[in-house]
C-alpha cells in the first residue's frame, strides 16, 4: 500500500467539532473540520495526554513508513473549540486523523469479514507491527475496513504499555487468527514471513522518524515520551 509523506502535519481545530464518543480509559473522540496547509479536512480528533499523542505518532510514523495502512495523521490546536478544558495537556494539542469520506465500516461482527481479513495483504504485516509496538487489543475495535477488502489501523495511545518490556511476548490478536487451525508447517512458513517483516524494521532511519514527528517544532513538549518509546522499540527489534 503507497501512502503519502509519514510526517505528522500541523492543523488548527475549527469549533464545529463535535463528541462522537468517550471511551473508558482512552480519551475523548471528536469530529469535525480542521485548518490545515492543505486547506480544510474532515477530521476524527483525540483528546488525550501528551504521552498519548507521542505514542499515537510515533505509530502513525512508523507504520507509514512501513506502508501500513495508516490515515494521516496531525497535531491539532483545539484552543479555540469548546474542548480546550478537557484537552488532557497545557498545550491545548490534540491528535488528529484523516477521514477521507471512504465510507468506513467497523468490525462489530468480526465474523462477518473474517475472511476478508485473512485473504487481506497486509494481514501479517500488521499483525508483526502489533507484536513489535506490544497492542494486545486490535481487534474488533482498533480497525475498520472499506469496501473491497481494505483495512486500516487506527487508535494506538495505549502502544507500549509500561507493563511490558522489550523482551515480553504480547500474541498480537491478529497474528493469533492467522496461526488457528494451522498445520506446523504453515506456522513455520508463517514465522519466516515474519522475520522477513521484521527485517525492515532493522533498517529504519530513526533520525527521520524524530524529524516527522517534528521534534525540534510541535513535538518539542514531547521529547521524554519520545525517547522512552523509541528506545523502547529500537530495543524489541532483537527480541522478536
Amino acid at each position: 500500500m503507497s501512502l503519502n509523506n509519514p510526517r505528522i502535519e500541523i492543523a488548527t481545530a475549527y469549533p464545529n467539532l463535535q463528541e462522537i464518543s468517550v471511551g473508558k480509559g482512552k480519551g475523548v473522540t471528536l469530529f469535525g473540520d480542521i485548518h490545515t496547509d492543505q486547506g480544510a479536512k474532515r477530521a476524527f480528533v483525540k483528546l488525550l495526554s501528551l504521552e498519548g499523542i507521542a505514542r499515537e505518532a510515533i505509530c502513525s510514523v512508523v507504520g507509514r513508513m512501513l506502508h501500513l495502512p495508516l490515515r494521516q495523521g496531525y497535531y491539532v490546536n483545539v484552543a479555540n473549540t469548546q474542548f480546550h478544558r478537557q484537552v488532557g495537556n497545557l498545550e491545548h494539542l490534540a491528535f488528529g486523523t484523516l477521514d477521507d469520506a471512504t465510507r468506513l465500516f467497523p468490525l462489530k461482527e468480526l465474523s462477518s469479514v473474517e475472511t476478508d481479513l485473512l485473504k487481506w495483504d497486509d494481514v501479517l504485516k500488521s499483525a508483526v507491527f502489533d507484536e513489535w509496538i506490544a497492542n494486545g487489543d486490535r481487534l474488533p475495535n482498533n480497525m475498520v475496513f472499506e469496501r473491497g477488502g481494505v483495512f486500516w489501523l487506527f487508535d494506538h495511545d495505549e502502544a507500549f504499555p509500561g507493563h511490558v518490556s522489550a523482551a515480553t511476548p504480547v500474541s498480537p490478536q491478529l497474528l493469533a487468527l492467522l496461526a488457528r487451525g494451522k498445520s506446523e508447517f504453515d506456522l513455520y512458513r508463517i514465522r519466516q514471513q515474519a522475520v522477513d517483516i521484521i527485517e525492515a524494521y532493522k533498517k529504519i532511519d530513526w533520525h527521520e522518524v524524530y524529524d516527522d514527528v517534528r521534534i525540534k517544532e510541535e513535538g518539542k513538549c514531547m521529547k521524554p515520551y519520545f525517547d522512552k518509546h523509541i528506545h523502547f522499540l529500537k530495543a524489541r527489534i532483537p527480541e522478536m
